[in-house]
């Protein structure tokens, strides 16, 4: 008896113990402090087609130690009240991440309520036009705290609002639509991404039946966001096909350059976000200064838009939004011409 008592002793910490090994709990003061006004982000993209997006439960090693990612954008939060065309629009305490304040190009505009972090709006502005694309309702990217196991569920209800304004003037409104989404945390463990390794959780996202979205996102309680972008006819485990992956850090947790000057490399990026619907931003880099152009093509390989087509400065990133409005969904290319070269990257709008 006394051997079967110390065996379930024994046997009851191992699993108390296990069950809660690599488990966190994110607090809203966790994330909230790398979004800050005037603190630093890096967005770093990666190629690859396939990544192992690893297992539900836990604890797990989510690793992605061995991803090259080679495009990197060095960004600013900036606060909504530091934009006029913002700050007569928007809660002043919403903020974006951008290059510059000078131009913004279908920036996402985030908003830290008591209880989530949501995206309130796309917004562009330029010197003489603006373009705001809301969330009615806002979409729930975290809910706090976030722990093992929560769920939650952005609604569909309600519409999107698209308007256009030229010298702060309205010159188009149009009715966008919203998708209902569901999360779930469904798994946690360990992190290993740039030689260095932290406790995190896997947060997988879904659109409704009639959609083909499935999305994993892994947090950390260092500011270390990995964005998964896949379909729903993938698994959720292992070795899935991916539209794309980006790293979202306010820390240096790769090797990435520290400046905002980019090499003189003729360069085209991964577009971001892909999948896209109906925007994204497609950016580049050449060697030397001279005509650039960026064209659309089908699968078919029939050309179906020009993003760019102009001057281009060596040295700089230079950063073009393609809007697909009047495409159908399907994977599209983009293609990078300069002085006699070429560069393909391969897109996926979803609709």
């Amino acid at each position: 008896m006394k051997i079967l008592h110390w065996t379930c002793c024994t046997l009851f910490v191992f699993l108390l113990t296990h069950a809660a090994f690599g488990q966190i709990t994110i607090q809203k003061s966790d994330v909230q402090q790398y979004w800050m006004p005037n603190s630093a982000v890096k967005l770093i993209s990666d190629t690859s087609q396939y990544v192992n997006v690893g297992k539900t439960g836990g604890p797990n090693v989510y690793d992605f130690s061995s991803l090259h990612f080679p495009d990197t954008m060095a960004m600013t939060i900036f606060s909504a009240s530091q934009v006029p065309q913002l700050a007569e629009r928007f809660n002043p305490s919403s903020f974006f991440w951008s290059s510059s304040l000078q131009t913004l190009s279908n920036v996402p505009l985030l908003l830290f309520t008591d209880t989530s972090f949501v995206s309130i709006a796309n917004v562009s502005v330029y010197p003489d036009s603006q373009m705001y694309s809301y969330s009615i309702p806002n979409e729930v990217s975290m809910k706090f705290p976030t722990s093992y196991g929560l769920q939650w569920v952005t609604t569909g209800e309600g519409l999107g609002v698209d308007s256009t304004y030229v010298n702060n003037a309205i010159t188009n409104v149009s009715t966008g639509w919203n998708h209902a989404q569901s999360y779930v945390v469904d798994g946690f463990g360990t992190l290993a991404v740039g030689g260095k390794s932290h406790d995190c959780l896997r947060i997988r996202s879904l659109e409704p039946d009639q959609y083909t979205y499935q999305g994993f996102n892994y947090f950390t309680k260092e500011g270390i966001a990995i964005i998964i972008d896949s379909r729903k006819d993938q698994n959720d485990t292992g070795t899935v096909k991916v539209g794309g992956v980006t790293i979202i850090s306010g820390t240096a947790v790769t090797q990435v350059s520290e400046g905002k000057n980019f090499p003189a490399t003729f360069s085209l990026s991964q577009n971001f976000p892909n999948p896209f619907n109906p925007s994204t931003t497609i950016q580049f880099s050449v060697p030397s200064t001279g005509r650039a152009v960026v064209k659309i093509f089908n699968l078919l390989g029939q050309e179906v838009a020009t993003a760019y087509d102009g001057q281009a400065s060596a040295g700089s990133r230079h950063q073009v939004q393609f809007n697909a409005s009047n495409l159908a969904s399907g994977i599209y290319f983009s293609r990078l011409e300069f002085d006699g070269k070429m560069q393909v990257k391969k897109m996926l709008l979803l609709k």
